[in-house]
């Protein structure tokens, strides 16, 4: 039996006796171009992304790198000091260039460095976006970046749940998540999509998961990559009855070119029939 495997250590290469006793020539040297790369050279592109990654980090907060926590310092001038790190990267192709978009996630931290053990409800959790590609010396050069959007209450940004899909033709990619909060007994919440828009990321969604004056209703949102059409697609949003989620419907909402964000319709926003 052969068994193939991902790569294999470069001081170890591919037991050739092995194969050659139990097949055929040809069917050896499939085996062996089967086996892939060596985990060196696998463990030599993980590095570089790794490296990549630590110094767009170093160049967008620039406060300093703290080594006890393994993040770095942003401080913000209304909610203070923040331990940033590396929360989500992936790569995608845009035009033919492999650009890699990072999302960053940021806890508040005291003036000693320890984490707030206990957030105020109006403290919210950072979050940063950014597009870039590695230029011939592998330094980050950057396409498109917005250090800290603020989300959340309690510190937390709600950008965990974030995954990057394509929202628009022309490779359009933005990274969605949604946050929010509870404060005595009434649930305040938004969906969000960060997406490039220039030289920064920003937030294209002004569409709800909970509104303050609607308790009895929530939101959903998806994209429909099927029937999607357009610069930027169409989003798909839902509207459930609470507490049991039951639908009472759902509606297409264009993104507005003019105000670059999706919005809920007139009627929907003010408890109309939507």
């Amino acid at each position: 039996m052969v068994f193939i495997s991902g790569c294999y250590p470069a001081s170890e290469p591919p037991r050739r006796t092995r194969i050659t006793r139990t097949l055929p020539a040809l069917a050896t040297a499939l085996a062996l171009t089967l086996q892939g790369p060596t985990c060196g050279a696998m463990q030599t592109a993980a590095t570089a992304h790794d490296k990549l990654v630590t110094a767009a980090m170093s160049l967008r907060y620039l406060a300093r790198h703290t080594q006890a926590r393994d993040c770095w310092l942003y401080m913000d001038q209304r909610y203070g000091r923040y331990c940033v790190k590396p929360l989500r990267s992936q790569w995608v192709e845009r035009s033919g260039i492999r650009q890699l978009y990072l999302l960053t996630a940021g806890e508040p931290i005291t003036a000693d460095d320890r984490s707030e053990d206990l957030p105020a409800h109006a403290l919210p959790g950072l979050v940063g976006a950014f597009a870039l590609v590695a230029t011939a010396d592998g330094a980050p050069k950057f396409l498109a970046a917005t250090d800290a959007f603020m989300y959340g209450s309690f510190g937390d940004s709600g950008a965990s749940t974030a995954r990057l899909i394509q929202i628009g033709a022309g490779d359009y990619y933005g990274w969605i998540f949604s946050s929010g909060g509870t404060w005595q007994g009434i649930s305040v919440g938004w969906h969000h999509i960060l997406a490039p828009h220039g030289r920064r990321f920003v937030d294209l969604s002004a569409i709800p998961t909970m509104r303050e004056s609607d308790q009895d209703h929530r939101y959903t949102i998806s994209y429909d990559r099927a029937s999607s059409a357009g610069r930027v697609y169409p989003l798909t949003v839902t509207k459930l009855a609470q507490p049991r989620g039951a639908e009472v419907v759902h509606f297409l909402v264009p993104f507005n070119f003019r105000t670059w964000r999706y919005e809920l319709p007139p009627a929907a926003s003010v408890g109309g029939k939507l």
